[in-house]
């Protein structure tokens, strides 16, 4: 549900301006004009801080909570947390340190450096220390003051001792810091430091949930001091004046909150070029569509709030394209099992888990309904073909071009002789099957050709019937709609008399082919007529120009839902073919094949269900009935610690 919002005036004592802030932060319904408009800065330094310290000590092993901490004792702990983490890091860039001149003196051992400076200084000599690639120590040519230590992965290590510093080719004179001995000593140091200081970053984990109460009370103050800095001083900074949006219902709320603060509160007219922000205000299940909604772009003020349809055709759109009854019970069972692990759930977190059983609830009833669960055949005598919607379908199509023997019927008595005397629908389809001789799987092959015409004429009709509710929505603001609603429906009524194939309308409602062709012709003529006439009228000489291209975005839209048949039918074949490969394997490899091809199966239909399950409300869908662009109400308020 969208709510209306109105313009208020409200003035004060400037030395009330810290309570009146304070108070409205309180009741949280009002959401504050900047009259600079200016862009909204980023969080200051001090909130990052905090919000840094918090991502440390999350990272640490959960421990028991300190919670009896003054907040304001924030900064002196976000201090002390970063303060070792720097440190840490510092230390940890010095043991690669160290242990990268470990491995450059290994090879060189021990020695004293006051004995390699006393020879240097006594002998007039400098010791230097080279190494080269394994093999160059055999080398007849080597110079004589170039001594050969050891070899250490695949390098020959040397020292050379000369009146003056020397270069050799293809040697690399190493410069140690300090023999082995000791910089193993510095390791140990490092070490043992570096393992305090993580034994004491550790210890700070216990101020995890301290510190989140702290940054929501940074938060609410800093939120709370920007929102001020929108009241512009009056009469020489006697009094503050701010101008803020409220929902039509609060008008009580605001008077009681001039009276204690001794305010003056007054509604003022909305200029031609405010920005109206978008108040939805949803519960339930309307607050979950209210979240797919928020997930593309906010309504405009001129929206009617879409949330319930979209939430709505978004579960039917997901299960349509899953389409699985057995994958619908994994996600249901999936769900149950982590909704259970959750100790702390946010209200977002809540409104998923329910967004989630809303969609394998949907999956599991479109999947018994196509008789359809993990991929297996279903017996044409099994109980559940008596709650299947698609079985019903086909047996209706079944009768009707049985009963009037026509050529589709011919056709398939030609390859199946054995259903020339049956009559009824159900022995029919029970009979005209095949057993493939290799996995034995039976298919019954009228079934799956009507049921797959049938699947694709009612993701057409679904699309239709959506792309007509949106259309409705906005008809009194534009009336050509009524237009278009009737070439849509004159359209799906023409077509498939144009085609020459049968349709529900036919099978299911009796309408002959003839007549629907007939009529449909006429609504397409007559729709269209009405909606250039109205297009003229309200839009002018152009009018008739944005209705061509109208035309056409209809039936570009209209054909887009049938992505809903295709990657349904891509997914059932999946799982067929999987189920056929499995049948034919050992029982170990067949449980592998079918346990990782169902995951990948489901994880890509979930991929598929998201992007076009709202792609079909985002875009085909809005094009008629959603204007979008609009700014989002934030009432000043206070967070409050969940």
């Amino acid at each position: 549900m969208r709510v209306d919002l109105k313009k208020f005036l409200f003035i004060g004592m400037e030395k009330d301006r810290t309570k009146f802030f304070e108070k409205a932060q309180e009741i949280g319904i009002v959401h504050f004009i900047d009259p600079e408009k200016k862009a909204k800065a980023e969080w200051p330094l001090e909130l990052q801080r905090v919000i840094a310290a918090i991502k440390i000590v999350r990272s640490q092993p959960v421990c028991e909570q300190e919670e009896s901490v003054d907040l304001d004792l924030v900064d002196a702990i976000v201090d002390e947390i970063l303060t070792l983490q720097q440190r840490i890091e510092n230390h940890q860039r010095n043991v690669v340190d160290i242990d990268d001149e470990i491995e450059r003196a290994q090879p060189f051992g021990n020695f004293n450096v006051q004995d390699i400076q006393w020879i240097e200084n006594e002998g007039n000599r400098k010791i230097q220390f080279f190494c080269a690639k394994a093999g160059f120590k055999d080398k007849e040519d080597l110079p004589a003051e170039l001594l050969y230590l050891s070899t250490d992965e695949n390098l020959d290590c040397f020292i050379a001792i000369n009146k003056a510093p020397v270069q050799y080719d293809s040697m690399v004179e190493i410069k140690l810091k300090a023999p082995l001995f000791e910089l193993q000593k510095q390791k140990i140091k490092i070490d043992k430091e570096l393992a305090d200081l993580e034994k004491a970053l550790k210890a700070k984990a216990k101020y995890n949930e301290f510190l989140h109460r702290g940054l929501i009370h940074k938060i609410n103050r800093d939120v709370r001091i920007r929102a001020s800095t929108f009241a512009e001083a009056q009469m020489d900074a006697y009094l503050f004046a701010v101008e803020g949006w409220a929902p039509v219902g609060s008008i009580e709320a605001l008077n009681q909150m001039a009276l204690d603060l001794n305010l003056h509160v007054e509604e003022v007219a909305i200029e031609p070029s405010d920005v109206v922000p978008t108040y939805l205000k949803n519960h339930g299940v309307a607050r979950i569509g209210e979240d797919l909604v928020n997930i593309y772009d906010t309504p405009s003020v001129n929206d009617t709030d879409p949330s319930l349809w979209v939430l709505f055709f978004f579960a039917l759109f997901f299960s349509m394209i899953i389409g699985d009854a057995g994958y619908g019970l994994i996600l249901l069972l999936l769900g149950l099992y982590f909704h259970r692990k959750q100790q702390k759930i946010t209200p977002a977190g809540k409104r998923f888990f329910q967004l989630l059983y809303i969609l394998s609830g949907t999956i599991i009833v479109w999947g018994v309904l196509n008789t359809s669960f993990f991929g297996m055949t279903i017996p044409m005598d099994s109980p559940i073909r008596k709650l299947s919607l698609m079985t019903w379908l086909v047996e209706k199509k079944t009768e009707y071009h049985f009963g009037r023997s026509d050529a589709i019927a011919a056709e398939w008595l030609e390859k199946f002789p054995a259903i020339r005397d049956i009559s009824n629908p159900f022995d029919i389809l029970s009979r005209a099957m095949t057993i493939n001789p290799e996995t034995k799987r039976i298919a019954y092959d009228i079934y799956d050709a009507f049921a797959n015409s049938i699947a694709m004429e009612l993701a057409l009709l679904i699309g239709i019937i959506h792309i007509v509710i949106s259309l409705l929505r906005y008809a009194k603001r534009n009336y050509s709609s009524f237009g278009w609603i009737a070439v849509l429906i004159g359209g799906y009524l023409f077509v498939p008399f144009y085609l020459d194939v049968t349709s529900i309308t036919q099978f299911l409602f009796g309408i002959s082919g003839a007549s629907a062709g007939s009529n449909g012709l006429l609504l397409i003529y007559g729709g269209l007529g009405f909606a250039l006439l109205a297009s003229f009228f309200e839009h002018g000489w152009l009018g008739p120009v944005e209705a061509l291209n109208r035309l056409i975005q209809l039936f570009s839209d209209s054909m887009s839902y049938l992505r809903l048949y295709a990657l349904g039918l891509s997914g059932s074949l999946v799982t067929a073919t999987m189920n056929d490969l499995a049948s034919s394997m050992n029982i170990v490899f067949a449980a592998i094949l079918l346990i990782f091809g169902h995951l990948v199966n489901l994880v890509l239909g979930i991929m598929g269900g998201v992007i076009h399950g709202l792609r079909l409300n985002f875009l085909e869908w809005y094009h008629y009935s959603f204007e979008g662009d609009g700014k989002r109400f934030s009432p000043l308020n206070k967070i409050e610690p969940e």
